[in-house]
C-alpha cells in the first residue's frame, strides 16, 4: 500500500503518486510530498519484538533518508527513529533490529509525524509547558518497551521528503525488503 498526498497517480511501470514502480524495485523522485509504503500479509500478524528485524537494499539522493514504519492491530501507525540513506551511485543493503529504537506516532495519510495537540496560539507560557511535558513520559517518543511489537499488522518505510524529480537531487530507489519475524496468526 502507499500512503501520503500523491498516491493516487500510478500503477506497474507508470507513476503511482510517489512512487514508480520498475519491476521489483521503487524510485521515489516524483514524489510531491512525503510518502510511505506498506506490506502486510493478509493471514498473519508478524511478531517483531527481540531478534525481529527488516532488511532493506536502497540508494539515496540529496538528503533523503527511510524511516521504518509498521501498523499496531488497533490502526496506530508509528514511525522508527533509526534511518537509513546512501550513496546516489550505488546501492546499499541495511539491517537492524525493529525493537532497538524510539518510535513516534505517524499521520499515515500525510506521512507526518504527531506530538500532542495543542490549540493555537502557542505563548511563551505554553511553550516551556509543552517542553516540560516532553520531558515527562508523555513525551513525543515512545521508547522500544512502551511499544508492543508482538503482532505488527504491516511493516514499510516512510521517506519525510518530497522527492526533486528525475536526476539527483533527491530520491529514494528501494529494492528489495525484507521482514524477519515470528508469523501471529490473525
Amino acid at each position: 500500500m502507499l500512503y501520503g498526498a500523491g498516491k493516487q497517480r500510478l500503477e506497474d511501470g507508470l507513476l503511482l503518486g510517489a512512487v514508480l514502480i520498475q519491476g521489483s524495485n521503487l524510485f521515489t523522485g516524483t514524489a510531491e510530498q512525503p510518502y510511505a509504503v506498506a506490506l502486510r500479509d493478509k493471514n498473519n500478524y508478524v511478531d517483531l519484538s527481540g531478534l525481529g528485524r527488516i532488511r532493506w537494499t536502497l540508494r539515496a539522493s540529496g538528503l533523503h533518508v527511510v524511516h521504518p514504519i509498521v501498523r499496531l492491530p488497533d490502526g496506530t501507525w508509528l514511525l522508527g527513529e533509526h534511518a537509513d540513506g546512501g550513496n546516489q551511485f550505488e546501492s546499499h543493503t541495511f539491517e537492524h533490529n525493529v525493537s532497538e529504537q524510539r518510535w513516534i506516532r505517524l499521520d499515515i495519510n500525510k506521512v507526518v509525524t504527531l506530538g500532542p495537540r495543542v490549540p493555537e496560539p502557542v505563548d511563551v507560557v505554553k511553550a516551556r509547558q509543552l517542553e516540560q511535558e516532553f520531558a515527562t513520559a508523555r513525551g513525543v517518543w515512545l521508547e522500544s518497551r512502551q511499544v508492543d511489537l508482538t503482532k505488527v499488522d504491516a511493516v514499510g518505510f516512510a521517506d519525510l521528503m518530497p522527492g526533486s524529480g528525475h536526476g539527483y537531487g533527491g530520491y529514494i530507489g528501494m529494492g528489495p525488503i525484507e521482514v524477519y519475524g515470528k508469523k501471529v496468526p490473525r
